[in-house]
């Protein structure tokens, strides 16, 4: 695993105010990332052995960073480089949620608190679009 002369480690701090299931997740990512590009488990054990220094500097606790180290070291190698299909929804898909926000705007709401006539307009039009998404799904 080859760090650039200007990488300076700065992962986050652990006496950051972020949620502990984010500040915890890091060095297992981290750990993991390194058995990707580790062919060998003698580098890996080198490489991670300086890794957990790195997290220690950042002030993580020893149990937090050898959980995620142990983690890691559970996950074959080549289970690790392959990669999982994720569903990406389409624009349509993506669009037809935000209409269901959208449907739920009542019109003379937005007329009581004096929303612009274009506004007004795009809920009527993401309504049609909404309707017309529901009546497609139907045929």
């Amino acid at each position: 695993m080859y760090y650039k002369p200007t990488d300076s480690h700065s992962y986050l701090l652990y006496s950051s105010s972020h949620p502990s299931h984010a500040k915890n997740s890091i060095p297992f990512s981290q750990f993991l990332r390194l058995r990707r590009f580790c062919s060998d488990d003698s580098v890996f054990f080198h490489k991670a052995e300086s890794m957990c220094r790195v997290f220690e500097k950042r002030g993580y606790p020893v149990s937090v960073v050898q959980a995620g180290h142990h983690r890691a070291q559970l996950i074959d190698r080549q289970l690790s480089l392959q990669t999982t299909q994720k569903d990406n929804p389409t624009a349509f898909h993506s669009l037809s949620r935000f209409t269901l926000t959208i449907v739920q705007l009542n019109p003379l709401f937005l007329k009581t608190y004096n929303y612009s006539k274009t506004t007004q307009r795009l809920v009527l039009f993401f309504r049609n679009l909404h309707s017309f998404h529901l009546n497609a799904r139907k045929t």
